[in-house]
Formats: structure tokens, C-alpha cells, sequence
């Protein structure tokens, strides 16, 4: 079978529906639309379809029971009857004009017809005798012009027949040696060109043969290279003796000025012209390509136009590449543009067969399959015909993999029989399928036909409960259950944070739902702040459903408040959790409290009073107290208290606060009473005992230490007042003295006549913390 489309396209599904798209202009899609037309569209009006050839701009259809219909320009008689004849309108619906077809092929403006008893009938255009009647009178009525044959092809102004014992025949134009029959003269009735042929298609100038040897073989114009060849390039010279091409081959296809070979092992080689990169290369290969190139692999049928090519994959997917100005492709890519498709586009799928192609020995008819299941088999029945009655064997592939038989082929059979094969589910994956079988004669021509189909699953479901989806302190205890639509059995997994939890690994073992969640997480694994819970259910099909659940733990930090009076860090730290905490103290940057690390947990309120080292202040300066707590959550809080330096202590000065001596008791200055003769009492001195302690004192007592002084002829006295000066041994204020805070007392020497020499004295005094 052949075709010669020049701008049109169309496919059959693997139901048998035929789909048409790109140029109509004369309705040789089949239906009224605007010229450019990329859109795939059913033609309703005809099912059952076997296979479909298109001249320039007419298309035949033939029908599984061997009605043949034609539709588009007829004014040649392309159409089989008179519609169109000798004129130009448009002839869009679909017409039977023939019955009990074999095999239709499509020339130019011409149309061959094979029927199934042997004979050829032709009609349309034939100025240059290629409907083979002895003739070159145009006709609409087919006629018969041979009989005995098995094949039948066109080119696009010559046609072909193979008879039964494989012997080639040509008529038609033959200027550049297209017949390949070494002359240059055009025939008007079918002449021998060579034998053991099994099928034969043609270009506009060129052809090419597959001998039943799976050799390939070219003949006629080779301008571009389309006969697989370098002598002739650029050339309009005759070459009319067919030259072998290629070895192990099973299908042959000529566009206008390119060709393409299909290999027993499904590779496509192109050649030929190429100025829109219909040889599927990934690029504008230019005008002359002589040698076969490999363009894509697992191909089952390629069809050519013009200038473009489509390829039918052998798991029923069709992809096209090349010019597609008028939409031929399929697509809408480059629709209105001078510029091909570079890149293979995505057609259709679940496609039986393209336009055109090698020749059709298996018919496949009556077929179903399982559209969808679950556990259940996928039934895949249809019968298998041979057009010469021959013995076929087949094989059953799922998504490539071969499962019925295990290896090889069935043994042979008669045809036609019915298929009926169970699939086990276990074959398929979840989703979409491709089901294959692939078919064998006893020549060793193989055929192929895919299916789709979808294996459901409806994933299982989760129904976790909660203790709460809120925490602080709490642990989780999860419960409820994990059940499956279709009582798939069911197992599960528990993840937080995306650490797993439950099992240790994996998942728990496959149960029959319901399945009972019984959990309990502890609260040391929930980080503080949004936490997330996943319980990942999967089926024993590996669908996997999974339910997240966010989990607040909640936690305050701590809060610190406090002070430094002199020395002294009073400060308090509380929680609004009522967490325990612990804490640590720093001075200017270097830990105080505890050596190292933080204390004990402590609960909350939490007071702390600590006396800083007098050596760790620096005096006169500024000094940052920082106190850190940690709740048991990990709550932090850090307060940096500032003071400045000073002397800590109950230290001696006068009115003006200047100190007589520094809290190490270092004589900073001295209260000097100067000379005096014995027998004298001085004057008295006011002196202040401030509080710088950082903290309240009570119970303040004051004495001297006569130390140089004899202490009876010439002694130091104290006194609460000047006037009257009441000496004491011991001042006591039972009062409380604060922080920053000063009492005053009077100092004098007093000396009788026998005092003898004078000297130095101190004055001492302590202290009680005060109570509050």
C-alpha cells in the first residue's frame, strides 16, 4: 500500500476509528473546515477502518469488510465515480465505491485497488499510462488491469503490482528510470521489472523494492540522494537499474524527494532531500543526503508526505517532524510557516496504523480490552486475520516486557482465530499501560497492535487522633486508624520532623484494615516552636497516602529583673511556664558563677544574690553583669545589668564623701589632729561611715583601737555627738542603714598632763546584714 500525500494526514486508532488532519482544501479530510486544519478529528461516518491511502488531494478509505471509500478532488477521476468530475468542487463526504477491497494505494491524482480475489482496478489520472490499462485516457469507472495479484503500490505518476509468486510490475511515468526498468520511456500497461519482491512504493521520480530477503533497493531520479546513493546528486540524469541499498529490512516508504527504511529491529534510516528536516535528524540536514541515517528507533510504520514524515511507534504512538504549514503534523507548531519542525512533536497514541506504509498482512478486528481494574486480570481479546490465510503466531507484551508465552512465539495457527488472554494485574503498573501484541507469519512479516489500559488504585486513608495538636510539656498519644476503600491490606509509618519514629525502619507489616494506631511520642522529641507529624499509609499496591498534622510546642522564656549595688547582683528570675531553671553569671564577659557551665535546675520565683569578687570590679569604670537562664525546654534569656566601680563596703569619709580608707582597708588619707600639748582635748571631728555594701545593715557598731596611744594619758574618743561630746567605748545605731546610705559620728584625742607622746589610732567598725 501507498500513499502520496502532499499536505494531509490521518491514523487509525487501535478501535478502528480514522482520524484526518492538515490541508483540505477539496475536502480530503472529510469533512468542511478552512484549508489549514491541524486539529485531529474523527470522521464519524466510517469504522472499522484497515487502512487509508491519500493521493495529493483526495484519500481512500478501506474498511475492515472491504468497502472502500473516497472523499476530496475528483476531477481526474481519483474518486472512483463521477463526483468532481471534470471540475473542481469539493467532495467531502465519504462515499463507498467499491467492495470486497484488499489493499488500496494512491498515486498523484490516480488510485489502485486490490481486491481480495486478486484483482487490480485503477481510475483517475493517467496521461502517463500509470493506471496500466493500455491507455492514457483519464476514467472514473475502475477498471480492471490485472489479475493474481498479492500487492499493489503507487508512486506519484506510476503504479505497482506484485503477483503471487513475488514478481514486481511497474507502469507509468518513467523519464528518470523510476520503473526500474533501465529505460527511460513511460509504460502504459504493467511491465516486469524483478523478482522475489514483497513490496514496492514510490517518490515523485524515484522508487524503492524490499525483496522478500530484507533487502532494500532504489531506482530513478537521485538528485537529492532519495535512491540511497552518491552517483547522480545534483543531477537530472536517468537511473533506471535498481541498486540495493540496505540488508535486513522489513518496510520501505518514498516522500517527494526523500525515502525511509524500517529495520527488523524497528530503527528508521532516512535519506534524501531535506530542507525542512523531514528526515527527523534534529536539524536542516540541507538538500542532498545520500547516505541512510539512523532518525528514531522503535518504529512500527513511518509515513511520508511531501515534506514531512510521521513515525508510529510500536507502542501505538505517533510523532511527526518536518513542514507543517497546513497543520499535517498534527500540531499547531509552525502552522503558517515556511520554517519545519526540527524536534520530533508528540501526535496521538493508542494508534494502529498510519496513513500509507508497508504492506498490511494481519488484520486485527472485534478487539477489546479491560479499560480499567484493580487486583482484577486485564482481559485483552481480538481476532487475528492473514490476508493470504497464512499460519501466525503471536507474544504479549506489558509495557515492553514480554508475558505470554515466557520466551519466543506461540506456536503457529490458522487464522482467523479469536485471542483471549487474562493478564495477571501483577504485570501492570499503577496508572496508564501499553498492552502489545506483536504477530508473526510464516514468511517471518511481523505486525503489531497496542493497546491502553489503566490499572486503578485508590490510595488508603488515615484517621489518626490526637491528644492535643498543642503542647508545652505534654507527650502525644496518637490513636485511630488507617483503613482502604478497596480492602487492600495496609501498612503505615510515623515521622516527625522527618525523622522516623515509628516503626525503627521501614514500615509496620502488610494487615487487613482497619488497622489500629496505637503511639506515643515523647515530648523531649517535638522541638520548641511548629512541629510536623506525618503518618505515611501505603497499600500492597504501593500507593501511599500521606496525612501531616503541624504540632505547636509551646515555651516562654524565662524573665530576668535585677540590680548591682555596689558589689551586690540582687536579681530575680521567673517563668511564665512555671518551668525550673537554670542560670549562669558573668562579668565583663568572663563567668563568675558557677565555674563553668550553668547551676541546677531551680524552681520559679528564683531569687539570686550573689557578692561579686572586689578584685573582678573594675573601679572608676563601667562593668556589664550579665545573668543567662535556660528554662527545661531550652528557653533562653539573657539580662545585662551595667554599674560603675566604686569601693564596696562600710568605709569612713568625710562630708564630701572622700574616703579615708578603700574596702581593703588601705589608708586612702588620714584624719590628722596635728601637735598638741599634753594636758589638751582637740576639737571634734565629724566622720560618716557610708554603706556601699550593695545591701541594708543594722546594728552598726563603732570603736577605736588606741594603738599607739597609751589610752589613758592620751586616747582616741568617739562620741554620736559634738555638743554634748559624750565619749563611749562602743558607738551602736540598732537601725537599719540602706545601700548608699551614711550615719555620722565625732572623733577627738583627749591628753592629761602626764601624756607623754601621741601617734596613730584606728577606728573599726561592723555590722549586721539588715533583714530585709
Amino acid at each position: 500500500m501507498s500513499t502520496q500525500s502532499a499536505f494531509h494526514s490521518s491514523y487509525i486508532k487501535n478501535n478502528g476509528d480514522v482520524y484526518t488532519f492538515g490541508y483540505n482544501s477539496h475536502g480530503q479530510l472529510g469533512f468542511s473546515s478552512s484549508s489549514v486544519y491541524p486539529t485531529q478529528t474523527r470522521l464519524t461516518s466510517l469504522s472499522n477502518v484497515k487502512m487509508v491511502a491519500e493521493g495529493y488531494y483526495h484519500t481512500a478509505v478501506l474498511l475492515m469488510n472491504g468497502d472502500l471509500y473516497t472523499f476530496g478532488y475528483g476531477y481526474y477521476g481519483q474518486l472512483g465515480d463521477a463526483r468532481g468530475w471534470r471540475n473542481g468542487n469539493t467532495n467531502y463526504t465519504p462515499v463507498k465505491v467499491m467492495s470486497d477491497v484488499k489493499e488500496v494505494a494512491c498515486g498523484y491524482l490516480h488510485t489502485v485497488a486490490l481486491k481480495n480475489n486478486g484483482d487490480v482496478y485503477t481510475f483517475g489520472y493517467n496521461s502517463h499510462g500509470e493506471l496500466g490499462n493500455g491507455g492514457t485516457s483519464d476514467t472514473y469507472t475502475p477498471q480492471k488491469v490485472a489479475t493474481g495479484i498479492r500487492r499493489v503500490g503507487a508512486g506519484y505518476t506510476h503504479s505497482f503490482i506484485i503477483d503471487q509468486e513475488n514478481k514486481l510490475y511497474a507502469t507509468g511515468y518513467n523519464r528518470y528510470g523510476g520503473l526500474g526498468i533501465n529505460n527511460t520511456s513511460s509504460k502504459l500497461s504493467f511491465t516486469f521489472v524483478m523478482d522475489d519482491v514483497r513490496q514496492a512504493d514510490g517518490g515523485i521520480y524515484h522508487s524503492l523494492f524490499l525483496k522478500t530477503d530484507g533487502s532494500v533497493w532504489g531506482t530513478g531520479y537521485n538528485y537529492y540522494g532519495q535512491t540511497g546513493r552518491s552517483l547522480g546528486n545534483g543531477t537530472n540524469n536517468f537511473y533506471g537499474v535498481p541498486h540495493k541499498i540496505m540488508d535486513n529490512c522489513r518496510s520501505v516508504v518514498c516522500g517527494g524527494y526523500f525515502s525511509g527504511v524500517i529495520t527488523n529491529d524497528s530503527k528508521l534510516y532516512t535519506f534524501g532531500n531535506d530542507d525542512y528536516a523531514q528526515l527527523g535528524m534534529g536539524h536542516v540536514s540541507g538538500s542532498i543526503n545520500y547516505t541512510p541515517r539512523l532518525a528514531t528507533t522503535n518504529v512500527r510504520q513511518v509515513a511520508m508526505g511531501y515534506y514531512y514524515t510521521l513515525v508510529l511507534d510500536n507502542d501505538g504512538k505517533v510523532r511527526g517532524v518536518g513542514y507543517n504549514y497546513y497543520g499535517m503534523l498534527g500540531t499547531a507548531t509552525n502552522n503558517n510557516s515556511s520554517t519545519g519542525v526540527v524536534a520530533w512533536q508528540n501526535v496521538a497514541s493508542d494508534v494502529r496504523r498510519l496513513m500509507g506504509g508497508g504492506e498490511v498482512s494481519f488484520t486485527f478486528s472485534d478487539s477489546s480490552i479491560t479499560p480499567s481494574f484493580h487486583k482484577e486480570d486485564c482481559q485483552l481479546v481480538t481476532t487475528i486475520g492473514h490476508v493470504d490465510n497464512d499460519l501466525v503466531s503471536y507474544r504479549v507484551l506489558v509495557n515492553g516486557t514480554q508475558r505470554f508465552p515466557s520466551s519466543g512465539w506461540t506456536s503457529s495457527q490458522l487464522t482467523d482465530f479469536i485471542l483471549t488472554k487474562d493478564l495477571s494485574h501483577t504485570y501492570f503498573n499503577l496508572g496508564s499501560n501499553t498492552v502489545m501484541l506483536e504477530v508473526q507469519d510464516s514468511q517471518g512479516l511481523t505486525d503489531s497492535i497496542a493497546w491502553s489500559t489503566t490499572k486503578t488504585n485508590v490510595p488508603p486513608v488515615a484517621s489518626p487522633e490526637l491528644s492535643a495538636a498543642q503542647i508545652h510539656k505534654d507527650n502525644i498519644m496518637i490513636g485511630g486508624t488507617v483503613s482502604d476503600p478497596e480492602g487492600d491490606r495496609v501498612q503505615y509509618r510515623v515521622l516527625l520532623n522527618n525523622v522516623q519514629k515509628y516503626p525503627i525502619a521501614g514500615f509496620t507489616e502488610l494487615t487487613p484494615p482497619p488497622v489500629d494506631i496505637g503511639l506515643v511520642i515523647n515530648n523531649a522529641d517535638f522541638n520548641v516552636g511548629a512541629n510536623t507529624l506525618k503518618i505515611e499509609v501505603q497499600d500492597d499496591l504501593g500507593s501511599l497516602t500521606t496525612w501531616t498534622q503541624i504540632i505547636i510546642k509551646t515555651n516562654t522564656a524565662p524573665s530576668i529583673t535585677g540590680t548591682v549595688l555596689g558589689n551586690f547582683i540582687n536579681a530575680e528570675v521567673t517563668d511564665p511556664d512555671s518551668d525550673k531553671v537554670q542560670y549562669r553569671i558573668l562579668l565583663n564577659g568572663s563567668q563568675l558563677y558557677p565555674e563553668n557551665g550553668y547551676t541546677g535546675y531551680n524552681p520559679v520565683p528564683l531569687t539570686i544574690q550573689y557578692v561579686i569578687p572586689k578584685t573582678k570590679v573594675n573601679k572608676g569604670e563601667t562593668n556589664t553583669v550579665r545573668i543567662e537562664t535556660l528554662d527545661e525546654l531550652g528557653g533562653s534569656k539573657s539580662r545585662d545589668i551595667l554599674f560603675t566601680g566604686m569601693y564596696s563596703g562600710l568605709l569612713f569619709c568625710d562630708a564630701a564623701e572622700s574616703f579615708y580608707s578603700d574596702d581593703f582597708g588601705d589608708v586612702l588619707k588620714y584624719l590628722d589632729f596635728g601637735t598638741m600639748v599634753a594636758g589638751q582635748t582637740t576639737a571634734a571631728e565629724r566622720v560618716f561611715v557610708k554603706n556601699t555594701l550593695g545591701y541594708p545593715v543594722e546594728n552598726v557598731r563603732l570603736w577605736v583601737d588606741q594603738r599607739e596611744l597609751d589610752g589613758v594619758n592620751a586616747k582616741a574618743e568617739v562620741s554620736k555627738l559634738d555638743a554634748p561630746f559624750e565619749p563611749r567605748t562602743q558607738l551602736v545605731y540598732v537601725e537599719q542603714l540602706e545601700h548608699n546610705a551614711k550615719i555620722s559620728f565625732y572623733v577627738r584625742v583627749a591628753t592629761n598632763r602626764q601624756a607623754m607622746w601621741g601617734g596613730m589610732f584606728n577606728i573599726l567598725v561592723k555590722a549586721d546584714p539588715g533583714k530585709s
